[in-house]
C-alpha cells in the first residue's frame, strides 16, 4: 500500500512538472510584456512634455497671458490717444517770411540777367543783412548807358517829326496816313525808351525789403549768362513757425491766437501769433497745417530751426 502511495505521487509529481514550469515561463513572459509596454508609456510620456516645451497652442491661453495683451493693446491706444490729446507738444520748423533768387527780371520770382555783361560789384556777401533798396550786385552799366542814350535820342527826332507832319496835316499839305504814322513812331520811341531804363535799372540789383543774403552764385568780373540767377535772399524780421496739429485741437485754432514757442536751439520761448490755418485735414496723420508769425527784429531766430508748442 505505500509502495502504491509512493508510486501514484510520483507520478502525479511527473505528470504536473511540464504544467509548473509552463506557468512559470508564462509568467516570466508576461513579466517582461508589461515592463516593456511600462517603459514604452514613459517614452510617450517623455516626448508629450518635449512637444509641449516647444509648442503652446494659440487656442489655449492662460488668464495671465491674456491680460498681458490686453494690457499690451490698451497701451497702444492710449499713446494713439496721447498723440492727439490736448497736452501733447507739437513739432514746429522756422521758415523766412520770404525767400526769393534775385536777378535782372522784376517779372518773374527767380530774377536773372537779362544782357551778357560782367559783374562789376558785389555788395552784399552771405550772411550780411541789408535794407530795403540797398545794392546787392552791379553789372556792367556802360551798354545799357548808351542804349539809354540811343533811345531818347530816338525819341526826340520822333517827336520833331511828329510836330512837322502835324503842321504839314494843319495845312492840309500832309495826308492822315502820314500824321498816324508819325504818331506810331513816337509811340514806338517810348516804349524802347522804357525798356532801355528798366534794362539800365536791371544791371543793378537792389533789395525788395529788408533781410539777409543767402547765397551768392556768381564773382565779381564773372560774365552771368540772360536768365541766370544772381544771389539768393530772405526776409527774417518775420519768421514762420509751420506745424502740424492734431485735428482734435482744430476747435481751438484761429487767426490771431498767439501761443508759445520752446526753439530748441536758443533753449528760449518766443510768442507766436496764427496767421493761416490749412483748409483741410490730412486723413492719414489726422493733423492740419498752420502758419504762425514771430517777431524777429533781435535777429535770434534762424530758418531751419526746430522747437515744439504746448497745446492746452
Amino acid at each position: 500500500m505505500n509502495r502504491f502511495y509512493t508510486l501514484t505521487c510520483l507520478g502525479i509529481t511527473i505528470l504536473m512538472a511540464p504544467l509548473c514550469n509552463i506557468s512559470a515561463t508564462q509568467i516570466n513572459e508576461n513579466y517582461r510584456l508589461d515592463s516593456d509596454i511600462q517603459a514604452f508609456k514613459e517614452h510617450l510620456l517623455q516626448q508629450n512634455e518635449t512637444q509641449e516645451e516647444f509648442y503652446n497652442p494659440p487656442a489655449i491661453l492662460s488668464s495671465d497671458h491674456t491680460e498681458d495683451i490686453e494690457s499690451q493693446i490698451n497701451s497702444e491706444s492710449d499713446s494713439k490717444r496721447n498723440r492727439n490729446s490736448p497736452q501733447g507738444n507739437v513739432r514746429v520748423i522756422l521758415t523766412p517770411l520770404s525767400r526769393t533768387i534775385l536777378s535782372s527780371q522784376i517779372s518773374t520770382p527767380i530774377l536773372s540777367s537779362q544782357v551778357s555783361a560782367p559783374v562789376t560789384k558785389i555788395y552784399k556777401r552771405m550772411g550780411e543783412t541789408f535794407k530795403k533798396g540797398d545794392s546787392l550786385i552791379e553789372i556792367d552799366r556802360t551798354v545799357f548807358f548808351a542804349n539809354l542814350k540811343k533811345s531818347k535820342a530816338i525819341l526826340i527826332r520822333s517827336n520833331t517829326v511828329l510836330d512837322a507832319r502835324q503842321k504839314l496835316y494843319n495845312d492840309s499839305i500832309s495826308s492822315l496816313t502820314e500824321l498816324k504814322e508819325a504818331q506810331a513812331a513816337v509811340e514806338t520811341a517810348k516804349a524802347e525808351l522804357a525798356l532801355a531804363i528798366n534794362q539800365y535799372d536791371w544791371a543793378l540789383i537792389k533789395a525788395p525789403y529788408d533781410g539777409r543774403v543767402i547765397t551768392v552764385f556768381v564773382e565779381e568780373f564773372e560774365l552771368p549768362q540772360p536768365g541766370q540767377a544772381l544771389v539768393e535772399i530772405m526776409e527774417d524780421q518775420k519768421i514762420i513757425a509751420k506745424a502740424l496739429v492734431p485735428a482734435v485741437h482744430l476747435s481751438q485754432l484761429s487767426i490771431g491766437k498767439i501761443f508759445k514757442v520752446y526753439v530748441q536751439e536758443i533753449n528760449k520761448t518766443v510768442d507766436a501769433t496764427i496767421i493761416r490755418i490749412g483748409a483741410v485735414i490730412d486723413p492719414s496723420s489726422e493733423t492740419i497745417s498752420i502758419d504762425a508769425e514771430i517777431d524777429n527784429s533781435d535777429h535770434l531766430l534762424l530758418p531751419g530751426m526746430t522747437g515744439s508748442i504746448q497745446l492746452r
